[in-house]
Parts: C-alpha cells; sequence; structure tokens
C-alpha cells in the first residue's frame, strides 16, 4: 500500500504546474496595454532534428504498465541521442560554412517588421537580448514598465533528412509579474530543396556548396517569409483559430511532409497548421 501511494505521488508531483497557455491572443487581453516591449532571444548554432518513431503512450493505469512505458522511453532517448550525435557529425560540412553568420539584425528586423504589421501588439520596445536571457530581459521589462511583455525566440535547424532548412519563431506574452503565459505559438518557416537527394551526405553538400550561399539564401528568405505569417498568426482571434485549424472548415494542404488545415496560400506556398509544431510556412530554396 505504502509503495502504490508514494508511486501517485511521484506522479502528481510531475504532473504539469500549469495549464498549457492559449494557442490565440484573448480578446480581452489584446487591449488591456497601450504597448508591450518584446525581448528577442536567437539560438545562433543550427541545430540537427532527428525522428527515432513515435513515443508510446501513456498507460491507463497499472505500476506494471507504467514501467514498461519508462522503460521504452529511456530506450528512445538513448537512440535519439545517438541519432543526434550522427545528425550533428552529417551536417559538420554546412556548420562550418555558417560560421560566423550573424543572424541577430536579421531576427530583430523581422521581429519589428512583424509586429508593427499586427493591430493590436503595438510594440514600445523591440531588442536582442543576449544570454542569460531571463537577466537581461528583465532589464528590458524594467526599462520600458508595461501590464503584459512578450517574447519572441528563434532558432534554425536542419530537417532529419537535410532536405529542409527551418526557422522557428516561437511567440509568447506575459503579463507583467505572472508565470504562465497568456499567450503562446509557434511558426516555423522552412525552405525545401528542389533537388531533394535520398542520400543525406548530398543534401548536405548542396546546402554547404560556395560557402553556403544556398543555405544563407534560405535563411533570409525564411525569415522574409516571417514578415508576412507572424502578423496573419497574431491577429487570429480565438474563434478564427479554432475555425482555421479546423480541416473540415478550411480544408487541408500538404507543406514539405507536414500535412494539416490550410492558413493561407501565397505567391511563395502555403501555411498549414501541424498539431504539435504550430504552423507551418513552407516554400522551395532556390537550388
Amino acid at each position: 500500500m505504502k509503495r502504490s501511494i508514494s508511486f501517485c505521488l511521484a506522479l502528481a508531483i510531475a504532473a504539469p504546474l500549469y495549464a498549457a497557455p492559449p494557442p490565440a491572443m484573448p480578446d480581452k487581453d489584446r487591449s488591456a496595454v497601450s504597448a508591450r516591449p518584446v525581448a528577442v532571444s536567437l539560438n545562433q548554432n543550427l541545430e540537427a532534428s532527428v525522428d527515432v518513431g513515435r513515443v508510446p503512450a501513456d498507460p491507463a493505469s497499472g505500476l506494471i504498465d507504467a514501467i514498461i512505458v519508462a522503460s521504452m522511453d529511456n530506450k528512445r532517448k538513448i537512440l535519439t541521442a545517438n541519432a543526434t550525435d550522427r545528425a550533428k557529425s552529417a551536417i559538420t560540412p554546412l556548420t562550418a560554412a555558417l560560421t560566423g553568420v550573424d543572424l541577430s539584425d536579421l531576427a530583430e528586423q523581422t521581429t519589428r517588421k512583424a509586429l508593427a504589421a499586427t493591430s493590436w501588439f503595438k510594440p514600445s520596445a523591440v531588442a536582442i537580448v543576449p544570454g542569460p536571457i531571463a537577466k537581461n530581459r528583465e532589464a528590458l521589462f524594467s526599462a520600458n514598465p508595461s501590464a503584459q511583455t512578450g517574447i519572441v525566440s528563434y532558432r534554425y535547424q536542419m530537417s532529419p533528412d537535410f532536405t529542409q532548412l527551418r526557422v522557428i519563431a516561437s511567440l509568447n506574452v506575459t503579463k507583467a509579474g505572472a508565470v504562465p503565459p497568456i499567450y503562446a505559438q509557434q511558426v516555423v518557416s522552412l525552405i525545401e530543396l528542389r533537388q531533394r537527394s535520398y542520400d543525406h551526405a548530398e543534401n548536405v553538400a548542396r546546402w554547404s556548396s560556395n560557402d553556403g550561399a544556398l543555405a544563407k539564401a534560405a535563411l533570409a528568405a525564411a525569415f522574409a517569409r516571417l514578415e508576412t505569417v507572424l502578423p496573419t498568426v497574431l491577429e487570429l482571434s480565438p474563434a478564427k483559430f479554432a475555425a482555421v485549424t479546423n480541416k473540415a472548415k478550411t480544408g487541408s494542404a500538404f507543406a514539405a511532409g507536414f500535412y494539416g488545415p490550410q492558413l493561407m496560400r501565397d505567391e511563395k506556398g502555403v501555411v498549414i497548421w501541424s498539431n504539435g509544431n504550430g504552423f507551418i510556412a513552407a516554400q522551395p530554396a532556390a537550388d
């Protein structure tokens, strides 16, 4: 009995402390303040992404089931770590070609333009905050007091098959002094090779040739696309978000291996909703 109680307590302690923040900015909070300071963070290191299969489902009940799932999950973590090491090694030529590339100005300007095109945001200040981000963003927020603050975080990565270069923008808005965001969303702007190979090394070579010219152009294009897509996503009300993420109402589309309800389509490509990934904006590379 004591062991069962201890196990139940462990599960309770591991449970999330906060509910997931809304994926669309609540209507009541949009006009709550006149302006918001925004901290922009950027991971300058090219990441490798891997796919080692699905995570096993949580057990409905039973200690034995929980132990089995925990064992499988631990194995998956080991496989993921090993695959990540191999992927990092495989993209070394591209990492070397991008050494010294500074995306700070691009990230800051993209954020400024996107928020300026969002009717309700009205940023009071937008600034890149280097690490440690927690300390430096508080300095920015203290210098620009507001009832709400915003954070836009950027990182970029290769897809598991090295055919895509992805810029990932994570957005959140938080009430001053509060911990859980009142809004959080993610947008992935990806550029996909037109000439894709089943040989991963060939894909890496294509991105990294000519001192990474194709990859550098792709990064610029991915950020440029965010200038259009981010305002479209930010303008979604809760009701509109529910509608555009419902394939029965919007129809579905494929986007670089992803499939989901369609948000928009322009001359550069389609933008869809993907559960667990956020909004996916895909466009072809210039190869």
